[in-house]
């Protein structure tokens, strides 16, 4: 059961990677929408995250088997898909992809909260991170394969391979363990409600608020600033590449990091990382500035990913841990990224890019200095107890 997990996260992310590595530049360059609207429109679809996760999340919360929503989910983003390869009129292909972005939104979320539930049964399953490396292992050979493939075929290469990936997504799913959960007598606000009061599930809501959603923000403009200094498409692929090679080894010991470091700590250093960054792509003057800044987001991902995801797993009820990553994922990736994102535009319209991953590295050197202060109010907190 766990090399089937291994295979439908290898198959999944191969897919999903065909889509986000190169969105922008198809936008803009295969339906020839200028830059500026095309970075408009992405900050908007953050908002379809913010609405749609949490819905998806509760859902298959409520009928307790995750399994049959993600089959709905697939199903959907593999018609959408092929409707794509078919639209030329940017005002179409643009609604093509905010209704595709509504059933994508929930697949990643659900898939890491059946995950959990699959490590938290089995005794030989191995931890989360070790699966989700997997995922990362696929994204980065889609997006190398997808850059490679359309440099030589065209951008309409994108949606052709997605299509094709969700139908082997939707086989790879097939046979796994979903271990069905009993079907919730609360109501969704009720869920919340108990979710808002939980003072360490609050902070990871508010802290990666900032921490993620300028990640976020920052890779929604990431591809067309490389493009505006004449970098080829197969460059992309290996920069996306890189970068993912890098997160595997994080992901895969994920759990012995947070053994041996610590959950505070982590998050210390890769706040620090993602401001260096940032700090590198306001200086980028080429290829090798990109190439090395790719690789720092690959340890950044590498640990964020598998982090948050199993600190919410350890702190949340089972029942509701589906929804818990669903909230978490929207907030982080949904709002946050919108706000960040439509500012984003605003500032590099009239500034730049470089201006823009300067404010954004100074963003994130100020969650340094919050990491800090929570860190002492921990320790503080911790020594009044024990006297």
């Amino acid at each position: 059961m766990k090399t089937a997990y291994f295979r439908y996260y290898f198959g999944v992310f191969f897919t999903w990677s065909c889509t986000n590595s190169l969105i922008t530049v198809y936008l803009n360059e295969q339906l020839g929408i200028a830059a500026s609207q095309v970075g408009f429109f992405m900050s908007f679809i953050p908002l379809i995250t913010l609405t749609f996760q949490p819905i998806w999340g509760a859902l298959s919360d409520q009928l307790g088997n995750r399994k049959k929503v993600l089959r709905f989910l697939i199903v959907m983003t593999f018609l959408l898909a092929v409707s794509m390869t078919l639209l030329s009129n940017p005002l179409a292909g643009m609604a093509c992809y905010a209704l595709f972005m509504v059933f994508l939104s929930g697949q990643n979320p659900i898939s890491d909260s059946m995950t959990i539930r699959f490590v938290s049964m089995e005794a030989n399953a191995g931890s989360f991170g070790a699966i989700r490396s997997w995922g990362s292992i696929g994204y980065a050979v889609g997006a190398f394969a997808v850059a490679r493939l359309s440099d030589v075929f065209g951008l309409k290469m994108v949606f052709y391979i997605a299509a094709v990936g969700y139908i082997l997504g939707f086989a790879l799913l097939t046979p796994l363990n979903a271990y069905p959960t009993l079907r919730q007598k609360r109501s969704y606000l009720q869920d919340l409600g108990s979710l808002i009061k939980n003072r360490q599930y609050t902070y990871i809501l508010i802290y990666t608020f900032f921490l993620i959603g300028i990640f976020f923000s920052g890779e929604q403009f990431i591809f067309m600033y490389t493009r505006s200094m004449g970098i080829p498409l197969k460059a992309l692929g290996t920069i996306t590449a890189v970068s993912v090679v890098v997160e595997i080894p994080f992901i895969f010991y994920s759990k012995r990091l947070m053994e041996r470091f610590g959950e505070t700590a982590l998050i210390f250093m890769i706040t620090l990382a993602s401001a260096l960054r940032l700090g590198i792509l306001s200086m980028s003057t080429g290829y090798g500035y990109f190439l090395a800044a790719g690789a720092i987001r690959g340890v950044v991902v590498g640990i964020f990913i598998p982090l948050f995801v199993e600190m919410i797993g350890d702190i949340t009820p089972k029942e509701i841990v589906a929804s818990a990553i669903s909230i978490y994922t929207a907030v982080s990736t949904g709002i946050a990224t919108f706000i960040f994102t439509i500012a984003g535009s605003a500032i590099t319209a009239i500034y730049g890019y470089q201006a823009l991953y300067g404010l954004y590295a100074m963003m994130t050197l100020m969650l340094v200095a919050v990491n800090l202060l929570h860190r002492k109010s921990a320790r503080k907190g911790t020594e009044k107890m024990r006297s």
